[in-house]
Order: structure tokens, then sequence, then C-alpha cells
């Protein structure tokens, strides 16, 4: 099927233009021609009069964020969702394996994340080792 262009060409586009600029109106796009515009944009961004701090005590936040987990129930809830998540990933893989494939794979991802570990346990030993 052969593409159908308008008669005037010229004016379809400018329509299209025209349909285009109100809608960028419409969504509060900012005008290029208005004086001062990016640069009240650009202050507004870092205007940080109304800014509130979320977070008081920042050393708190992330000595609770990296504590270990403490309470037998969070320990039950954490293992449970590991749980579901390998639950989820098995499921998965033995719609297209079988058992033997998947036990495979799960020495080879375990073996993938051990040289990963031990090449980031290198590279902190190797720092240390500057900074000493």
């Amino acid at each position: 099927m052969p593409n159908q262009f308008p008669e005037d060409p010229l004016s379809h586009i400018k329509s299209w233009q025209e349909e285009f600029k109100k809608h960028k109106e419409q969504c509060g796009v900012a005008k290029i021609d208005t004086l001062k515009t990016t640069k009240d944009s650009r202050e507004s961004l870092h205007d940080t009069v109304n800014a509130t701090n979320s977070m008081k005590d920042w050393r708190e936040f992330w000595t609770e964020a990296l504590d270990e987990i403490k309470t037998e129930k969070e320990l039950t809830e954490h293992k449970q969702k590991v749980i579901f998540d390998f639950a989820d990933v098995i499921s998965c893989a033995l719609e297209e394996m079988s058992g033997n494939e998947i036990f495979e794979c799960f020495q080879i991802a375990i073996k993938d994340h051990y040289d990963y570990i031990k090449k980031e346990y290198n590279k902190a030993c190797e720092l240390m080792n500057k900074v000493k």
C-alpha cells in the first residue's frame, strides 16, 4: 500500500508544530524564548528553603542499616524471603532444565560469586597495604 501524503505537506507540518507547541504549553514545558526561564528553574532545583531533614541522625541510620539482623523474628522473615526467591528461581528453571542441570548452574553461580568476592577482598587488601 503506497504512502498517502497530504496535498499541502508544509501546512501539514505547520499544523503539527502548532499542536506540539500547544501540548508543550499545556504540560508546562518552558518556552525557549522566555527570559531567565532556565536560570529560574535551575535555582528552584537547588532551592532548599522548604527542605526537611528526613534523616536526623545519619550515623544511627547507617549503624542500623549495616547491623546484623537482631531478633529471631527478623531472621525468620529474612530466611522466608530468601527461600521464596530460591523457590521462584527453581520453579522457573524447572520448566526448561533437569534437576542435574539446575544443580550445575547453582554450583557455577556459587563459584562465580566466590571468585567475585575473592577479587574484591584482594582489592581491599591491596588498598590496606598501601595505606599502612
